[in-house]
């Protein structure tokens, strides 16, 4: 994730999952990729862009109010 938030622009990432392929069968590499995001020192304008704002751009919809 480090190496790829370094070589791509924060615009062109959006958060995603290979959900349910984990050990846990869903929960853990989506939990895993929220916490390492959350721990990495960005401005909350930027990991709110990779969350969601970014793929709302994508769609040209609105999902988070």
């Amino acid at each position: 994730m480090l190496a790829g938030l370094e070589f791509y622009p924060h615009e062109k990432v959006i958060f995603a999952s290979d959900c349910p392929f984990d050990p846990e069968k869903g929960t853990l590499y989506i939990r895993e990729t929220i916490r390492i995001l959350d721990e990495i020192d960005m401005p909350k304008e930027k990991r709110e862009d990779i969350y969601y704002r970014n793929f709302e751009k994508l769609v040209g919809k609105k999902f988070v109010k």
